[in-house]
């Protein structure tokens, strides 16, 4: 018998069915350009885990809300930062920056499954359990094509790559990644606390990593809630892992100095090792990555996802611009769009990278030192709001097919 013939044949192909690329489908869609979504795993089902969590920065919830939807978040208005070698602490307040709140956390399942909806509902072509076992490159005028196991090759009109850190499109494309290993895993799951979080998201700096508690919306039972990321050197994550749950709770409860009272149940805890990556390149003939398989960085700042949907927003225009020229092969139609987000990625890798080393393990004067910053800090509103602006995105004119026109 002959191949089967591909669905989703002379499309705009995404790879990776997270919320980048969810994300990048729908923008697509919504442009009214023909787009394949293909991930290698089963489509999301409504049994959600919400141990996995983002925080979401205005402007990437404007953004889905201007493609429809609409996200069920736990607002955020205040941050406060501390660590272990003394009291000080920074102080972040959305009202200082005249903002209804700093973020939101959004459950990763809940959000993933809201955004298929959309693209089911939005027409897009889904093809669930696909691997892209290769993909035959742009030559001569011809569009790349996906090998797809025992199927006839697809063609597309272009690839773009979201299918997570480890990228096998980036590889089958030969793009390399300088890598930045952190010897640390991060262990995550929710709590019920004894006291509400105040719509705060709270980040302790201990000597093995730093410890995140963010704001959950209260469960059925009025308890409160939060979703915990506690990012530790490999042996005592693997500790934190073993232990039982009343001996974690104890321990979270420790670390966290009680801010929030007691810890009185976890769900099971799940973990995941750390690092940083970061693409040589965004693009060659045929090919353009974002999201994690541009850049991989570290969740202390909870920045990943909005990385990812900042690459979103600045790719689609691009794709529009190429969809309409048919210069989607050409690599050079996306010179803007990678010096934009380049920019953007490494400033934040770089940033993660010093936070991480300032505040490692210190003793004397630069422990004292570090104390002494962070009070400083606290104390000088103009410094503390530029820092706050460059975290929230809210830096500089970033592209929006909103505001180009691309969503109708």
């Amino acid at each position: 018998m002959p191949p089967k013939a591909p669905s989703g044949e002379g499309s705009l192909a995404v790879i990776g069915g997270g919320l980048v690329g969810c994300a990048l489908a729908l923008a697509l869609a919504r442009a009214g350009l023909p787009v394949t979504l293909l991930d290698q795993g089963p489509a999301p089902g409504a049994v959600m885990d919400d141990r996995r969590t983002v925080a979401l920065a205005p402007d990437v919830l404007a953004f889905l809300a201007g493609l429809g939807i609409e996200v069920a978040a736990s607002d955020y208005q205040h941050m406060t930062v501390w660590e272990h070698a003394g009291p000080a602490a920074l102080h972040f307040s959305a009202e200082e920056l005249g903002l209804a709140r700093l973020g939101a956390i959004v459950e990763n399942d809940r959000l993933r499954y809201d955004l298929v909806q959309a693209l089911t509902a939005a027409g897009v072509t889904l093809r669930w359990g696909a691997a892209v076992t290769g993909v035959r490159w742009p030559s001569a005028g011809a569009d790349p094509a996906l090998c797809l196991g025992d199927e006839a090759p697809m063609p597309v009109r272009i690839v773009c790559a979201a299918d997570g850190g480890q990228s096998p499109l980036r590889g089958m494309a030969g793009i390399g990644t300088q890598d930045e290993p952190m010897g640390q895993r991060a262990v995550v799951t929710t709590v019920v606390t004894e006291r509400p979080h105040e719509a705060t998201a709270w980040q302790r700096f201990l000597p093995t990593g730093p410890l995140a508690f963010l704001p959950l919306a209260d469960d059925e039972a009025g308890r409160h809630r939060c979703s915990v990321v506690w990012s530790a050197d490999e042996p005592e994550a693997r500790a934190l892992e073993a232990l039982d749950d009343e001996a974690f709770c104890a321990a979270l409860g420790e670390a966290f100095e009680y801010r929030l009272g007691a810890i009185l149940a976890a769900k099971p805890r799940a973990a995941f090792p750390l690092g940083q990556r970061h693409a040589d390149r965004y693009a060659a003939p045929g090919l353009v990555l974002l999201g994690d398989a541009a850049h991989v960085i570290h969740p202390l700042a909870g920045q990943g996802v909005n990385l990812g949907v900042r690459d979103v927003m600045a790719l689609v225009p691009v794709l529009r611009q190429g969809a309409e020229q048919g210069t989607l092969g050409n690599p050079r139609i996306f010179a803007r769009y990678e010096r934009s987000r380049r920019r953007d990625n490494a400033l934040m890798l770089r940033a993660l990278s010093a936070l991480k080393r300032g505040f490692a393990p210190a003793a004397g004067p630069l422990s004292w030192l570090r104390q002494g910053g962070l009070g400083w800090l606290d104390h000088q509103p103009a410094v503390r709001q530029r820092f706050m602006v460059q975290a929230l995105g809210l830096h500089g004119p970033q592209p929006h097919p909103l505001k180009e026109g691309v969503v109708s």
